[in-house]
């Protein structure tokens, strides 16, 4: 979920930019974002810990030849289709048996490196580089998106049963959330209600005694 503003703050204008919380299949949707030019101020999921082999982060993927580098400059190429955005790299085993840091890179039940990224891994990159140079209006904007987005989010799972699904079935879901929101719009209605009817009393009363002073 996001909030958007115009760069004109205009109601109308085109969106400018957006803000989301880190998600697993976020990437879609800040690659989306970039093709639109719409600044996206997401704090991107950080780099995983390293395991006993030498990390992914040190290979470099090339989308526009659909290949990926080793930290040795030998090529992995794709095996199969793309699964959910998500497409595996091979290295040959020629090259894996022949590099000094096959020890340090190939799994002990593997002949040969294999890697796995994102298709919009690239985007990825640039939204942790512009994480690191957040400076107070981006710290500002996305501190607004937690309170206003995800306290929703924890009003309505915390205190409206949205953590679980009360029917199966993906329509059945989307109904329990809309009655959830309609909920909780009811009320914040209700509550801007009865602030202005409370103000409404609190006027007339300030008017009725400064008409009728008591002296006591």
């Amino acid at each position: 979920m996001t909030i958007g503003t115009s760069g004109t703050g205009k109601k109308g204008a085109a969106l400018a930019t957006t803000t989301a919380s880190t998600q697993k299949k976020c990437l879609h949707s800040i690659k989306a974002l970039e093709d639109r030019d719409i600044e996206a101020i997401v704090p991107a999921k950080a780099e995983p810990r390293p395991g006993k082999v030498i990390p992914t982060r040190r290979f470099k993927f090339d989308p526009r030849h659909n290949i990926a580098r080793c930290p040795r400059g030998k090529i992995l190429r794709p095996k199969g289709k793309p699964h959910r955005g998500f497409q595996y790299f091979h290295a040959s085993s020629r090259d894996c048996r022949a590099c000094p840091l096959q020890t340090r890179c190939v799994s002990s039940s593997r002949h040969s490196r294999v890697v796995v990224f994102n298709l919009n891994h690239p985007s990825l990159l640039r939204a942790r580089r512009k994480r690191i140079a957040w400076g107070d209006r981006e710290q500002r904007l996305y501190q607004r998106h937690r309170w206003r987005v995800e306290g929703v989010h924890g009003e309505a799972k915390t205190w409206h049963g949205l953590a679980r699904a009360v029917r199966r079935g993906l329509d059945n879901m989307r109904i329990q959330a809309f009655l959830t929101a309609a909920a909780i719009n009811l009320k914040r209605l209700a509550a801007a209600f009865i602030a202005v009817l409370l103000a409404v009393i609190a006027d007339r009363y300030l008017r009725s005694d400064a008409r009728h002073p008591s002296f006591s």
